[in-house]
């Protein structure tokens, strides 16, 4: 599904105050560990916390939901790259 156009650039981190604290609850609660990987970084600054939206456009105005946020640590960022940055070993292979 297409992202409407008003929602083009803008995450909970942009529209919402209250991300942080929500971010780092998830974190703490889910205890620690990337989603993707598996590892467990130490700092906090290592995760991300991707946001999964839904849209339902057959309503006006179209509503979007986040029904699920989920944790990767930097490895996942660096790894189109090719190069953990999260102080974990790992072999990429194809």
């Amino acid at each position: 599904m297409l992202v409407p156009r008003l929602l083009w650039r803008k995450s909970l981190q942009t529209l919402w105050p209250g991300w942080r604290a929500l971010r780092r609850s998830l974190i703490e609660q889910r205890g620690r560990i990337c989603q993707t990987y598996g590892t467990r970084p130490e700092r906090l600054s290592d995760f991300e916390a991707d946001e999964e939206w839904s849209y339902d456009t057959s309503t006006d105005p179209t509503v979007a939901r986040v029904p699920k946020i989920v944790l990767r640590c930097s490895i996942f960022r660096g790894a189109a790259f090719g190069a953990p940055q999260c102080g974990q070993n790992f072999i990429f292979t194809s």
